[in-house]
């Protein structure tokens, strides 16, 4: 479905009255079941199980969640929970034309639409969602398939690794800062196959600013793709019968995954109480959080001594950036008493990461 996002001066014009005049333009379209709308038709590499696509998965378990349906491949969770194997999701994206239906969110996101029905696939995003997102990642979420275009955070599940469609500062062929992104709606992608080598042959132009993108002017033909939905009605009723069965069985299993994983981090950390208690003896200090992050690495166990105030204590990851927290000066020659965060939390700003006894000996 697209959308079209108005801006107007509420002091200037009533909101009915713009509406009024919105339906009256909508009014003179007129049948639109049998237009030919112009598209272009682009033709992009993708590389499946890429280095980079393995990387920000294994980050993802090792930082937010160790285990999950859809981990730790995600191609393999988006078939399964379409009733399909490996290679056939692989034979949809490489045999099948995908129609932006949107282009938006961050970095000029294209979302994506197979044009046949009987491809059309569901599955859910990744809970928590990830901070960080290789650039030119394809990726499937709800009914879509999306491409990240810059690195970012995002919750699609992993599916392949094509070309980014955006330049930020213009500069690459094809774009210009007025309009630094590539797709449009009802613009159409097919993508070929490539191996690893292929693949970072062209990334490597495409960085450089000497990428040349292959497309062609086509039609996107409303009557024809009309026809292709009544043809194949029935078809896709089967299909979405075996794909909700898939899906159900899938949901079961992530509700399993979830409240073990729950359970898990409820049972590792120290109680409340326990807590409380020692912050109130005045020869404990404090270590705090400076962001909202995932904690990524702990660098200091309990009775390891600090020796220096750059001293790095933990790594935290957020908006895939990493941030070093070091001991301070206030904590040199104390001794860390107790940990109070482990590797994969999420913790809050001036949240409590470790306790140090001044002195400790």
């Amino acid at each position: 479905m697209l959308a079209l996002l108005i801006y107007y001066n509420g002091l200037q014009i009533p909101q009915r009255s713009l509406l009024t005049h919105l339906i009256h333009l909508e009014s003179q379209l007129g049948d639109l079941s049998s237009a030919k709308v112009p598209s272009r038709l682009f033709k992009m590499p993708i590389l499946f199980g890429s280095h980079r696509e393995t990387a920000a998965l294994n980050r993802y378990i090792e930082t937010q969640r160790p285990y999950a349906s859809y981990l730790p491949d995600n191609m393999d969770f988006v078939a399964k929970n379409n009733g399909l194997e490996k290679q056939d999701l692989k034979n949809i994206l490489t045999k099948s034309r995908l129609i932006a239906v949107s282009v938006g969110f961050f970095a000029a996101l294209p979302l994506c639409l197979p044009v046949d029905p009987r491809h059309r696939l569901c599955c859910p995003k990744m809970n928590p969602s990830r901070v960080f997102t290789p650039a030119g990642q394809v990726s499937w979420g709800g009914s879509c398939m999306a491409l990240y275009n810059v690195e970012s955070p995002g919750g699609y599940q992993l599916t392949g690794l094509t070309i980014p469609g955006c330049d930020i500062l213009g500069s690459k062929p094809g774009y210009s800062l007025s309009r630094p992104w590539l797709f449009e709606d009802f613009d159409q992608v097919s993508f070929y196959e490539v191996e690893e080598g292929e693949y970072e042959r062209q990334r490597k132009l495409w960085d450089s600013g000497r990428y040349v993108y292959e497309w062609e002017e086509v039609e996107f033909d409303m009557a024809e793709h009309n026809r292709l939905l009544a043809d194949t009605a029935d078809e896709v009723k089967n299909v979405r019968k075996k794909q909700k069965e898939a899906q159900d069985r899938m949901l079961a299993y992530e509700e399993e995954l979830m409240a073990k994983w729950t359970k898990e981090k409820a049972e590792g950390k120290i109680p409340v109480d326990r807590v409380e208690e020692l912050l109130k003896d005045p020869g404990i200090q404090v270590l705090r959080s400076p962001h909202n992050a995932n904690l990524w690495r702990l660098k200091v166990a309990e009775g390891d001594r600090i020796v220096d105030g750059g001293m790095t204590v933990a790594v935290l990851e957020a908006m895939k950036l990493e941030i070093c927290v070091p001991a301070g000066e206030e904590l040199v020659g104390g001794r860390v008493e107790k940990v109070l965060v482990r590797e994969g939390e999420v913790v809050g700003a001036g949240g409590e990461l470790i306790l140090v006894r001044k002195g400790g000996a």
